[in-house]
C-alpha cells in the first residue's frame, strides 16, 4: 500500500518514469551503451540549463565578492613570475597533497575525499559532454572502465568522510576547530555520493544489463532493490525523483562554494600558485628613502597589507596544522597561528561591508593582541607545515614593525636591544672597537688591519661570538680547524656590525638597514659582492640568522653574496676527502635543528654527516628533528626578550633531549646553543647533557682543543 501511494505522489508530481522498451533494452545491452536521458527527457534541459545558469551567476557573484575584498589590498610584486615553477608548485601542493599526506590519519582521510569528490567531477563533465553534445563516450569498453573507476572512487570518498566524521565527532583533535560550516561539507558529500550510487542501482534494477556488472556498488544495490519486486514503472517515478535531487544538490553545491568551507577548493589552488616564490628567510624591505607624511610603516589597517595577504586570509582551512607546530601556542603563549588568520580575515570581512568605520580600523586594537605579535619566534614552522602555503610570519612582522616605527610599543629590552645595536653595532652596547678582540692571539688575518690580504673566504663571527664568552669557544676552535686545514680565510674585524636579523624582525626597520648598508660596504670593499658577476669568494657564516640575512636579504639592498653556514663547509670537506677525523667519540648525540638553517634554508643532513662521520657517535633524534623541528624561543628577536607568559620554550626543547638519553646536543648556532643550555640548566640536567657546536665537537676529534665533556 506505501509504495503505491509512494507511486502516486511521484508521478503526480513529477510524471511517470519512461519504461523502456524491449528494442530500446536489446540496443543497450549489444552496444554496452549509457543512455543519458533515457528516463528524464531531453526536453528537461529546458528548465535544467536556467537553474544551473542561476546557480553559477550567484557563485560567480560571491565570488567577486571575494575578488573585491583581495584587492583592497596593496598591490604584491612578482606573483606572477616563474611560471612553470609555479605550476608545478600547485601540482605538487594539490594533485600530489605533497603537505596534506605528511599528516598520515588526516592526510589519508583529505587523499580519499579530494580524488574521490574530483572523479565526481569528472564523471558529471563526461556524462554532461555525452547528454549534451555529439561527443559519444559512454558505451563500450571506455564506459565499461569509467563505470567501475567511478564506483572504486566513490567508495574512496565514503571512506573519506567516514573518517572525517570520525575524526571530527571522536577524535576531536585539539588544534581541530568544527563549525557548522564543516559539517555542512561533510553532509553534502556524503548526501551527495548517496543520492548517485541510489540512482545507479536504481537505473540497473530498470535496464538490467549484464555489462553493468563492472558497476559493483551500483550492480549491488539494484540486486537489493529486486529483492523487493517493485515494478518498473515505479522505480522509473523513483529514479527522476533521485534524479532532480541529485541535480538540485549540484546546483546548490555550486552556488554555496563562496559562501561555505568549499570556498577552498577555489583559494586553495590560487595561494599556492601565487605562493611566495622568495625564499622562505627573505621578508620585504621598506624603501626608506622614498617616504612621505602620509606613509605608514608595517601593517596597522588591513588595507595595509597586499592583495596576496588577503587571498592568505581566505585560503585558510582552519585544519590546525600551524598550532600543532607553534612553538608558542604549544607552550601556553597567546598567539595562534590559525586565529590570527582567521581574526585578520574577520576584519578584512568587516572592512569590505563597512563595519570598520564603526568598530575602529586599528588592526591590533581591534583583532590582534600586542602580546600575540610578541609572542612569535619566527620560527617559521607554521609556514612549513600550512598546506595552503599561508605566510603567517611575514604578516606578525608587518604588524610588528607599524607598532615599533608607527607607535613606539616594544617591549623595553627589545627596545633597549635595538637602540645598543643601532648605536654600537651589538646588542649589549659593548665598544665597536673591541669586536676582535677574541681573536689576537689566533694569527687570524684581520682585514681591518690588513686589507690588502689574500683570502678565499670572510668568516663572519656575528656578535654572539664576537662579544659572549661561550659562544666565543665556538668560533676560536672552527678557525683552528680551518688553520689546521690551511685554508685562507680572513675576518672584518671592528669592521663588521650586527648582521641586523633580530632588529628587523622585532620591527625595526630603520636600524636594520643602516646595520646592513654598513655591512654591505664593508664586503663590496673586498669584492665580495656578485651583483656585476661570478666571485669565487665565499663568506662563511657561523650564525644561522647571519646566514639568512645575508643571504637572502640582502640581496635586496644590492648586496649580493655566495654564502655558506659553517656546517655546510664542514661537510663539503669530509666528502671530498679533504677532512678526515681520525678520533673516537663515545657519545650518544642528538643535533637540534636550527629553524633559520634548517626551515629557513634546508640545511639538514651537513650537519648530521658531519657527526656522522666521527667514529662512535651514536646518532639519536629527538622527537621533532628536521623541517619539524622545535625551536629554541630565540628567534624572531626573542633572544634579547623576556618570557613571562606560559612555559619557557628553550625548556620544552630541552625535555626532548632528555627524553632521547643523549650525552651531548649539538646544534650549529650561538642562539640555540645558548637557549637549549639555559633548558637544561632549568631542568637540572646541566651537569649530565652537555650543548655543544658542532665545530667543538670536529676540533675536540682532531686533537684541536680540549673538551672536556668529551672526555668522560
Amino acid at each position: 500500500m506505501e509504495v503505491l501511494v509512494l507511486n502516486f505522489i511521484l508521478n503526480s508530481v513529477l510524471g511517470s518514469g519512461k519504461v523502456l522498451s524491449p528494442q530500446e533494452m536489446n540496443v543497450i545491452e549489444h552496444n554496452t551503451q549509457r543512455i543519458v536521458y533515457w528516463n528524464i527527457g531531453h526536453k528537461v534541459t529546458y528548465l535544467m540549463y536556467p537553474i544551473a545558469l542561476i546557480a553559477m551567476a550567484i557563485f560567480v557573484y560571491g565570488m567577486y565578492k571575494r575578488y573585491k575584498m583581495w584587492m583592497q589590498g596593496k598591490a604584491d610584486d612578482n606573483r606572477g613570475d616563474d611560471l612553470a615553477q609555479r605550476m608545478e608548485g600547485a601540482f605538487e601542493g594539490v594533485f600530489l597533497h605533497k603537505k596534506i599526506l605528511k599528516k598520515g590519519y588526516a592526510g589519508l582521510m583529505h587523499g580519499f575525499i579530494f580524488f574521490g569528490f574530483l572523479m565526481m567531477l569528472i564523471a558529471t563533465a563526461i556524462t554532461t559532454i555525452e547528454a549534451d553534445t555529439p561527443a559519444n563516450f559512454l558505451d563500450g569498453t571506455f564506459y565499461k572502465v569509467f563505470s567501475f573507476t567511478i564506483d572504486a572512487f566513490a567508495l574512496l570518498l565514503i571512506a573519506g568522510i567516514i573518517m572525517a566524521i570520525y575524526r571530527r565527532d571522536v577524535q576531536k583533535p585539539k588544534n581541530l576547530e568544527t563549525t557548522n560550516d564543516d559539517w555542512y561539507a561533510i553532509s553534502f558529500l556524503l548526501i551527495s555520493v548517496i543520492l548517485g550510487f541510489a540512482l545507479e542501482g536504481i537505473r540497473i534494477a530498470i535496464t538490467d544489463p549484464s555489462f553493468e556488472r563492472v558497476s559493483f556498488v551500483g550492480w549491488a544495490i539494484s540486486r537489493a532493490i529486486m529483492v523487493f519486486n517493485p515494478s518498473i514503472e515505479f522505480l522509473a517515478s523513483l529514479h527522476k525523483g533521485a534524479w532532480w535531487m541529485h541535480f538540485m544538490t549540484t546546483m546548490f553545491f555550486i552556488a554555496s562554494i563562496p559562501y561555505t568551507k568549499f570556498l577552498h577548493i577555489i583559494t586553495g589552488p590560487l595561494n599556492i600558485f601565487f605562493r611566495k616564490r622568495a625564499p622562505l628567510g627573505q621578508l620585504k624591505i621598506i624603501d626608506m628613502e622614498n617616504l612621505d607624511e602620509e606613509s605608514r610603516f608595517g601593517a596597522s589597517e588591513i588595507m595595509d597589507f597586499s592583495w596576496k595577504d588577503m587571498l592568505d586570509l581566505d585560503a585558510c582551512i582552519r585544519c590546525g596544522r600551524c598550532e600543532d607546530v607553534c612553538p608558542a601556542h604549544n607552550t601556553g603563549k597567546p598567539l595562534s597561528p590559525k586565529k590570527m588568520i582567521n581574526d585578520l580575515r574577520e576584519h578584512m570581512v568587516d572592512e569590505s561591508t563597512g563595519k570598520n568605520k564603526e568598530n575602529g580600523i586599528n588592526l591590533i586594537e581591534m583583532r590582534i593582541t600586542e602580546d600575540v605579535l610578541w609572542s612569535c619566534t619566527s620560527c617559521g614552522a607554521c609556514m612549513v607545515a600550512c598546506p595552503m602555503e599561508i605566510a603567517h610570519v611575514d604578516k606578525i612582522v608587518a604588524m610588528r614593525t607599524n607598532l615599533v616605527m608607527g607607535q613606539g610599543k616594544l617591549p623595553v629590552e627589545a627596545a633597549n636591544a635595538i637602540k645598543k645595536m643601532g648605536k654600537n653595532g651589538n646588542p649589549w652596547g659593548l665598544p665597536q672597537n673591541e669586536r676582535a678582540n677574541w681573536a689576537k692571539e689566533l694569527k687570524i688575518t684581520n682585514l681591518d688591519e690588513t686589507p690588502d690580504a689574500d683570502f678565499d673566504y670572510i668568516l663572519w663571527i656575528g656578535s654572539m661570538s664576537s662579544y659572549d664568552n661561550r659562544s666565543q669557544k665556538v668560533a676560536k676552535a672552527f678557525v683552528k680547524i680551518l688553520q689546521h686545514l690551511d685554508i685562507k680565510f680572513a675576518i672584518l674585524g671592528n669592521l663588521e656590525k650586527a648582521s641586523g636579523d633580530a632588529v628587523k624582525r622585532i620591527g625595526a626597520e630603520d636600524v636594520y638597514q643602516d646595520l646592513a648598508k654598513h655591512n654591505i660596504v664593508q664586503l663590496d670593499k673586498f669584492g665580495m659582492n656578485t651583483v656585476n658577476g661570478n666571485v669565487p669568494k665565499k663568506i662563511i657564516a657561523l650564525s644561522p640568522h647571519s646566514y639568512n640575512v645575508i643571504k637572502n636579504e640582502y640581496p635586496l639592498l644590492g648586496g649580493q653574496y655566495n654564502v655558506i653556514h659553517h656546517t655546510e663547509l664542514l661537510s663539503s670537506l669530509i666528502n671530498a676527502g679533504k677532512l678526515n677525523i681520525d678520533g673516537e667519540l663515545l657519545k650518544t648525540v642528538t643535533y637540534h635543528d636550527s629553524c633559520y638553517l634548517g626551515r629557513y634554508n634546508g640545511v639538514y643532513e651537513d650537519p648530521r654527516n658531519i657527526l656522522n662521520s666521527i667514529k662512535g657517535i651514536n646518532l639519536v633524534e629527538m622527537e621533532h628533528n628536521t623541517e619539524e623541528s622545535f625551536c629554541c624561543g630565540a628567534g624572531g628577536g626573542r633572544m634579547w626578550m623576556e618570557e613571562p607568559l606560559g612555559t619557557r620554550i628553550n625548556e620544552k626543547r630541552a625535555d626532548e633531549a632528555i627524553a632521547v638519553k643523549c650525552d651531548v646536543v649539538a646544534t650549529g648556532c650561538a642562539f640555540c646553543m645558548t637557549m637549549i643550555t639555559d633548558g637544561m640548566k632549568a631542568k637540572d640536567k646541566d651537569d649530565d647533557i652537555k650543548v655543544l657546536d658542532i665545530a667543538e665537537i670536529v676540533a675536540h676529534s682532531l686533537g684541536l682543543i680540549e673538551v672536556k665533556a668529551l672526555k668522560k
